[in-house]
């Protein structure tokens, strides 16, 4: 039997607190001493008690809340794919689950409101990576280390040895690693890059992944679950949530308006919520009118379009392996109306 990393660091951690408190007590004598000493002169007598803060401040220190809710804004049409998953997740077959679609789509959403529900129903050590462009291995070991409590020092500078400490810890337990944006360069070898190996350990435990690609789902031996766009009913109500009562009820020609430029939006929830938002203080018709107009003709012109939505419609084009495929995907956009 071999201790795992995170008990000889908390023995270790236990031995420092055991020295701080020596030196405590000890200080405390002296000040006990120097205290009865001053008292026999009135003028020197003072009612200082530096160990007694001392020890007051080390009695406040608690530690982190073991499981801290991730905010997620009310969402339309999650709530089918969410229960489908978690069908997975409670099936100790299923091992790695993949969540792919285009850009802006909602998977992010969607898996923290797993993560949130894992949470809330289950005895798993959640793991959540958030997305990074530059080393998704290197922030994903990153986002364990932290977890499973070693210290940032060490994570950085013993590489391989790392790993096994990452594998020996993960293989008592049953946790759920859960990776935001997982780009083309992932496979499943690269788990074990990290220090995650899934195959035979009969506990539970889980990888859960977005990508935009349907290719690292089968890469990653993933059971997979598509994100669409949403239909045009559901559409519509995330539509009036972001826009409020208060535009729509302005005017009785606006709710028609709304619907209308609810469609051009395509069920795109990104878009949805960036126009949704944009709209929320238009109280006008002619202000719907040519919002219409504008987000038909010029989407790029519209507020917060070009920043929020375009740019990740852009890396979903840039994702696509063969001009055919990336001009099938403009041809798209474009009979949608719109245009990138």
């Amino acid at each position: 039997m071999q201790q795992l990393y995170k008990v000889t660091d908390w023995l270790d951690r236990v031995d420092r607190l055991q020295e701080d408190a020596k030196e405590m007590i000890k200080e405390a004598e002296e000040e006990i001493h120097n205290k009865a000493l001053r008292c026999f002169y009135p003028k020197k007598c003072c009612s200082s008690n530096r160990v007694g803060e001392r020890i007051s401040e080390s009695a406040k220190r608690k530690p982190a809340d073991l499981v801290i809710q991730m905010p997620v804004p009310k969402t339309f049409g999650l709530d089918s794919k969410l229960e489908d998953i978690w069908r997975w997740i409670e099936d100790p077959s299923v091992e790695i689950i993949g969540l792919y679609g285009m850009g802006g789509v909602g998977k992010t959403t969607l898996l923290r409101k797993i993560y949130n529900k894992i949470c809330e129903k289950s005895d798993y050590v959640v793991i959540f990576v958030e997305r990074s462009e530059q080393d998704p291995v290197k922030a994903a070991k990153e986002a364990i280390c932290k977890k499973i409590e070693i210290p940032r020092e060490d994570w950085i500078n013993k590489g391989e040895a790392i790993n096994k400490a990452i594998w020996n810890t993960l293989r008592k337990e049953k946790f759920a690693l859960m990776l935001d944006g997982v780009g083309g360069q992932w496979q499943h070898l690269l788990l074990e890059e990290i220090g995650v190996h899934l195959n035979g350990n009969g506990n539970g435990s889980k990888v859960i992944f977005t990508t935009r690609s349907k290719e690292v789902c089968d890469r990653m031996k993933a059971k997979t679950i598509e994100v669409e766009c949403l239909p045009p009913e559901t559409a519509l109500q995330l539509f009036e949530f972001c826009v409020g009562e208060d535009a729509l009820n302005a005017n009785w020609e606006i709710p028609m308006l709304a619907k209308e430029l609810a469609d051009v939006c395509n069920g795109l929830p990104l878009l949805l919520t960036t126009i949704g938002r944009a709209m929320a203080s238009k109280t006008k018709p002619g202000n719907w009118k040519r919002a219409i107009e504008k987000l038909r003709t010029q989407p790029s012109t519209f507020p917060d379009v070009e920043a929020s939505v375009f740019s990740v419609l852009k890396i979903s084009y840039d994702s696509l392996n063969t001009d055919s495929l990336r001009n099938c995907f403009c041809a798209f956009r474009c009979s949608q109306e719109l245009i990138i």
